[in-house]
């Protein structure tokens, strides 16, 4: 199986990555006439991402075809799904379907993902952290030994639970069993533009951050969409030395001043 991954992985070399513009045009002439050799095509050169994603989970290089295959049945949705004239990149729009797909086959396949070799072992693994929490504020020393009593397991069986991997467990809810992936395209869709839409804001809020004074960019991060009070604010600054001198009515003016000009720049994300 390794050397059919490895097989699988140089035969997708004939397939290079497109630029944006050619993507783009793809994406459109597929949208517009549903021709499946259009709709191939961006398959094939989209293949080194469903690579790219499933190298992210720790699996065994054995299994790896098998999560390929759902990865690429992920990818074939989303391409059949997207819309060039929402404005999102297809790359971050088929990646949100090739992971829903990968956990999918993860979360039901038992031989791939497996939390325990029992329902109690599962039980033990979600209460470790919470009994521990427990030791810790009553000032108790926190071992395998007295973790085994409060949860009245052996230490072996704590130490097994210590062992799971933790991106394994979180496929499973706290009664031990599989985690369901909706499957209303609909709300995934939304889920997607929500994620995607807090990723273009945050990414305009670096690129506007940057071309701001020291002076603004402290009032930005600290007391629009940080904590501080205004006093807290001006204090701050001159102990930091961003300012020599700083008032509360100035760090105000500033808040004021940003505000305005925030407004005009985000506009476009509405």
């Amino acid at each position: 199986m390794v050397e059919c991954f490895q097989s699988y992985c140089n035969s997708i070399k004939y397939y290079p990555v497109l630029s944006k513009e050619e993507t783009l045009e793809l994406t459109k002439k597929f949208f517009e006439s549903r021709d499946e050799k259009l709709k191939q095509k961006l398959v094939n050169h989209n293949l080194r991402l469903v690579i790219k994603l499933v190298n992210k989970f720790t699996i065994p290089a054995s299994t790896k075809m098998d999560l390929i295959q759902e990865g690429n049945l992920g990818l074939i949705y989303g391409i059949e799904k997207f819309d060039p004239t929402k404005n999102v990149p297809l790359t971050s729009y088929v990646a949100f379907w090739i992971r829903a797909y990968i956990l999918k086959f993860l979360m039901n396949s038992h031989k791939l993902v497996k939390v325990g070799t029992s329902e109690g072992e599962r039980k033990i693994f979600w209460n470790l952290a919470k009994q521990r929490a427990k030791l810790e504020a009553q000032g108790i020393e926190v071992n395998t030994q007295n973790l085994a009593s409060v949860l009245g397991v052996s230490e072996e069986d704590v130490i097994r639970a210590q062992r799971l991997n933790y991106n394994d467990m979180s496929l499973y809810d706290e009664d031990g069993k599989p985690m369901e992936i909706e499957d209303d395209s609909s709300s995934q869709d939304n889920l997607f533009i929500e994620h995607e839409k807090n990723r273009i804001l945050n990414l305009k809020l670096n690129e506007f951050s940057t071309k701001l004074k020291p002076t603004k960019q402290f009032v930005l991060w600290n007391r629009i969409l940080g904590e501080l009070t205004l006093d807290e604010t001006a204090s701050e600054m001159m102990k930091q030395g961003v300012s020599e001198h700083m008032t509360r009515q100035r760090v105000q003016q500033i808040e004021a001043d940003l505000l305005d000009v925030m407004k005009k720049t985000l506009r476009e994300l509405k």
